[in-house]
């Protein structure tokens, strides 16, 4: 996630581990001991199709919040994997700009001179491409496990509900007082993880 690390997922290793499985983790540009101040979407993304290169073929994916949409890209842009499990992700393009600019406090007229900025470099079909409900609809191969919470603060619980309705193979489960963050040190979310790249969990909605 943004402003995040490899570590942050420190929970999910050894239980992975022991499953068998072997993990690599990653500091995106500019965070954590990765060299740089700045980063885009693009670039942690090409990191993301980098390692799957480098060390895969990768079994599954797990995320968190922008990590999502970032995974989700490569995905639709053609890597290969048989699961992946999203963490309070973000559906829209409108509500990470909206969430930035909350966090930073930014005046609306400083969001749409971003939003100029942004198209002016990325291309105004930015919002398209970015957004994980976009890229999710033609993963119908990929099965994939939202858990997100229901009193997240920094991406309302309705925005994961939102990619797993778009996605043809998700299923959506919703939890309640982990927040954002709490949710990736919850022994259930890690077991529910676990479980699901081992193949116990199937398609449909499950809100708890």
């Amino acid at each position: 996630g943004w402003h995040s690390r490899g570590t942050d997922l420190g929970a999910f290793v050894d239980p992975l581990v022991s499953a068998g499985y072997r993990v690599v983790t990653f500091d995106a540009p500019g965070h954590g001991q990765s060299p740089g101040r700045r980063t885009t979407f693009f670039e942690i993304a090409d990191v993301i199709d980098t390692l799957a290169q480098t060390f895969g073929p990768l079994h599954g994916i797990v995320t968190h919040s922008f990590g999502t949409p970032c995974a989700t890209f490569v995905l639709h842009n053609g890597l290969r994997i048989n699961r992946i499990v999203c963490l309070s992700p973000p559906a829209h393009f409108d509500s990470l700009l909206s969430t930035f600019s909350q966090r930073l406090q930014l005046p609306d007229r400083v969001t749409r001179k971003l939003m100029d900025m942004l198209e002016r470099d990325f291309g105004t079909d930015l919002g398209e491409r970015v957004s994980t409900d976009t890229h999710v609809k033609k993963l119908s191969s990929i099965p994939a496990l939202i858990i997100h919470d229901r009193d997240d603060r920094t991406i309302p619980w309705e925005e994961g509900e939102a990619v797993a309705k778009a996605w043809p193979n998700a299923r959506f489960v919703l939890t309640k007082g982990l927040g954002h963050r709490r949710i990736l040190a919850d022994s259930e979310v890690v077991r529910k993880t676990v479980d699901f790249m081992m193949g116990g969990s199937r398609k449909g909605s499950n809100p708890q």
